[in-house]
């Protein structure tokens, strides 16, 4: 939604926001060079942030493929206590943050078919569409 202002969106994630709901936002590279100042409104309402490497880096300013994810980037974010950060990294995996913890994830190595790689987008679009 990279072409929703960060206040139309602050809108729609208070209205959706309840003590039962989780609110994760996957913030695309768009999104993430507008750089954290401009989308830390969006960011404090949040549960759960996912972001792969390079976006982190775009988010931070920095070069992306030179973080160290082995320290904990949630504190480089300075979110709130209760939110997660989940950092992909392609085929190296992918690491949670909390305020007090780092978890790490290796890859699954996934085994080549002959199925589609986009059999996700089909089965969304006859739910969904």
């Amino acid at each position: 939604m990279p072409d929703v202002s960060v206040s139309d969106r602050l809108t729609l994630v208070k209205k959706i926001t309840t003590k039962e709901n989780l609110i994760a936002i996957n913030f695309g590279s768009k999104d993430a060079k507008k750089g954290l100042t401009s989308l830390r409104p969006l960011i404090d309402t949040v549960d759960i942030l996912f972001l792969n490497r390079y976006e982190l880096g775009d988010l931070l300013g920095v070069d992306g493929a030179k973080l160290v994810l082995t320290k904990n980037m949630w504190k480089e974010l300075e979110l709130k206590e209760t939110t997660m950060l989940v950092v992909t990294d392609s085929k190296n995996g992918s690491n949670v943050y909390t305020h007090a913890d780092t978890y790490y994830q290796p890859a699954i190595e996934v085994k080549k078919s002959n199925r589609c790689d986009w059999c996700w987008r089909c089965i969304y679009s006859s739910l969904f569409t």
